[in-house]
This record gives C-alpha cells, sequence and structure tokens, in this order.
C-alpha cells in the first residue's frame, strides 16, 4: 500500500521540509526478501556563528539599542545566505538578524546557527556578515575584506567550537580642547582658534 512519511530531527539539523509518498509492498508484491521499502533522507547539519559588537563612544552619545547584520554566502554580499537563528532550523526570511546593545556598556552578541558542507572534499564553509556606519559611529572592525565585509568559516569543529567573529565601531565626531596661555601659564581671554581638515577646509573657531 501506500504511506506519507514525515520526520522529526534532532537539534543541529535541518529537516526535510516534505512529505514522502512511498509504496510498501510485501514479498509477494515484489518487496526485498523482509517486506520492507529503503527510503533514503540526508540532513543538513547546523554550526553555530556567534555575531559580538562593541560600540566606543564620547560620553554624550547614546549608544543604538540594537545592530542589524546581513550574512551572505559570497564576499561581495550578493547573494544572501538561507539565515537559520537557532539549533532547530528555525529560519529567518529576511537574511538579517539583530543584537541587542547593552545601553551601559555597548555589548551585544548573537548567534544564529548556518548551514555547513558534509563534503569531505570541501570540508569549510564560508559565510560573509556586513553592517553598515550610521551617523554617530564608524565601522573600525580588523579583518574586512574590499567590500567590507567580515568573513567567518564554519565546519563540523565548529558544532562544538562555536566561531565567534566581532565588530568594533567608534564615534565618528572627536574632541578637541585648546587652552591659550601667558607666558607665566596663565589663560588668555579672546583667543580665538581655527579648526580645518586635511583638506584645508575651516570648520570651527
Amino acid at each position: 500500500g501506500w504511506y506519507e512519511v514525515t520526520e522529526n530531527v534532532p537539534e543541529g539539523y535541518i529537516a526535510v521540509k516534505h512529505v514522502f509518498e512511498i509504496p510498501v509492498y510485501g514479498k509477494a508484491l515484489g518487496g526485498d526478501k523482509t517486506g520492507n521499502n529503503a527510503l533514503e533522507v540526508t540532513n543538513i547539519p547546523l554550526a553555530p556563528l556567534t555575531i559580538k559588537k562593541q560600540f566606543k563612544r564620547l560620553d554624550t552619545e547614546p549608544f543604538p539599542a540594537s545592530q542589524t547584520f546581513s550574512i551572505y554566502t559570497d564576499d561581495k554580499g550578493t547573494r544572501a545566505a538561507t539565515v537559520y537563528l537557532d539549533k532547530k532550523g528555525t529560519k529567518n526570511s529576511n537574511n538579517t538578524v539583530k543584537a541587542a546593545i547593552d545601553e551601559k556598556t555597548g555589548l551585544g552578541e548573537i548567534t544564529v546557527w548556518l548551514p555547513i558542507n558534509q563534503d569531505g572534499k570541501q570540508p569549510d564553509t564560508s559565510y560573509y556578515i556586513d553592517e553598515r556606519d550610521d551617523e554617530i559611529f564608524v565601522n573600525r572592525t580588523e579583518g574586512l575584506n574590499a567590500s567590507g565585509l567580515l568573513q567567518a568559516t564554519l565546519n563540523k569543529d565548529s558544532i562544538k567550537t562555536p566561531v565567534e567573529k566581532q565588530f568594533t565601531n567608534v564615534s565618528r565626531w572627536g574632541k578637541i580642547e585648546v587652552v591659550k596661555q601667558d607666558t607665566e601659564g596663565k589663560a588668555l581671554e579672546g583667543a580665538e582658534f581655527y579648526l580645518y581638515d586635511s583638506a584645508a577646509k575651516k570648520y570651527y573657531h
């Protein structure tokens, strides 16, 4: 007769989202010697990737409440990866993940679970993480490629030892304090100063 087969997989693997319909025959109807029919299903393993975030600021600047990251499968950010949020294989539909940022420390992190290769000839799976500057903070993360993406390499060893990647953003604005003194070290009133950038453009005085 005909039967429908579904599966429940353990955490850390992607379930096959498909209902299989297979015929099962007894020996007299052409089945194997035991009367069983085999169904082969391959489940892709997931490995964790932890993305950490550190904001550094002046005292007067608020930290953002969260930071959004995009994850890609190529080094130019042109082809989106299928992002999985947890070890149960729950998928994120828009390919982005968001980390909450601590309002006091400027620290945040999030762990996502991503599919890895099972091919012994290509054991490593590369992903590329993207974040963009904002009006207050600028990306100062080390190791970015020419497209501004940070590479993370996952493999079967990453399942037990999660890969961690950290982004660091610093304040876009600095603070300069200029003090004018006389020969006795006393402050002089009424002094004016001009500030120029590297292109000799004057900003403040």
